[in-house]
């Protein structure tokens, strides 16, 4: 992940920016970090927030997930499951089994052999998203094993 570019919103002349990783805070035009949004705001669900309240105004900081999520997953034949239950995270990397004998598929729920993304034996691909029950597999064979590492 790299850097957030500061972008300027001109319709509320604000500027919202940060580093990935690292707080985020909302500033105006003039560079001045803005703590009162007169109204109300919310966070998207399974954010971790810490946040205070002075004078009125809540200040809220976004940390880092950080707990790594791993597990091993056998493939299902004829109709894809997902990898795990729900679980919040930012990312995962799937990797097939190196003693997998054919390739195994990865999706999103309804993911088939026909439209899947192919993992051949030792291969892995890294989704960014927000919960490991989104990520489905399936292969055309039996006994095909996936691991995956989250966080």
């Amino acid at each position: 992940m790299g850097n957030i570019q500061p972008e300027l919103d001109k319709s509320e002349n604000t500027i919202i920016g940060g580093v990935s990783g690292k707080k985020v805070f909302v500033v105006d035009s003039n560079g001045n970090q803005v703590t009162d949004f007169g109204g109300s705001y919310s966070l998207p669900s399974g954010a971790a927030t810490s946040g205070n309240q002075t004078n009125g105004n809540q200040r809220t900081q976004v940390d880092a997930l950080s707990t790594i999520y791993h597990g091993t997953k056998t493939v299902p034949v004829g109709t894809a499951e997902a990898i795990a239950s729900t679980q919040t995270i930012h990312s995962v990397t799937v990797k097939a089994l190196s003693t997998n004998t054919v390739a195994v598929y990865v999706g999103a729920s309804g993911v088939t052999t026909a439209n899947g993304f192919e993992l051949l034996a030792g291969e892995s691909v890294s989704l960014d998203v927000s919960d490991l029950a989104t990520v489905f597999v399936i292969s055309g064979s039996a006994s095909q094993v996936v691991r995956y590492i989250g966080l």
